[in-house]
């Protein structure tokens, strides 16, 4: 970022609804193309962003936090009986090219090419959940101190599949709480 002019005074708010069909596409469509997983389609996205946004092709840190209830955890431990706020979070260094935005809009291949790449970056870095261990528990290990100044957060999807609306058997009052 730039400290000079990125500042709380030149700060604004975004707020950007997609369609139906935008999202079917975002979150099912584009990352079973390219084999991937939503939450790197959408870091790539994020990234083509800024890519544009700072005019550079030049490595850009994202401080990326998930849930924290992956399955891989240990093959014995099973998360789905636990209440609470598990997180991960963990610097990401991803490079893309800058595209005109045109090209990325009609989605010409040189994008295709684009997001392989950047998947394959993602790919290679170590395990997630690992970082915060490694950062706070491990006095030898020189990572304090690269905390990136741009935040991701993407917790998944609360509806069911293709609905486009959380399902209402997700949340309902108990009866019991009503006395």
């Amino acid at each position: 970022m730039r400290p000079e002019l990125d500042t709380f005074a030149t700060a604004g708010f975004l707020s950007v609804s997609l369609d139906t069909q935008t999202t079917r596409m975002l979150l099912g469509e584009v990352p079973a193309a390219f084999h991937a997983g939503v939450q790197e389609i959408l870091l790539i996205g994020f990234a083509l962003a800024m890519a544009e946004f700072l005019g550079t092709g030049a490595p850009i840190g994202i401080d990326v936090e998930g849930h924290g209830r992956q399955d891989e955890i240990a093959p014995d431990i099973d998360l789905s009986r636990t209440v609470g706020w598990f997180t991960t979070k963990y610097p990401v260094s991803l490079t893309v090219d800058p595209l005109p935005w045109g090209q990325v809009v009609a989605g010409e291949a040189v994008l295709g090419t684009l997001v392989k790449d950047a998947k394959e970056q993602l790919r290679a870095l170590p395990d997630p959940l690992t970082y915060g261990v490694l950062r706070y528990f491990n006095p030898e290990a020189d990572v304090a101190g690269f905390d990136p100044p741009i935040g991701f957060n993407y917790l998944g999807r609360l509806s069911g599949p293709g609905s486009g609306e959380p399902s209402a058997d997700l949340w309902r009052i108990s009866p019991r709480a009503c006395r």
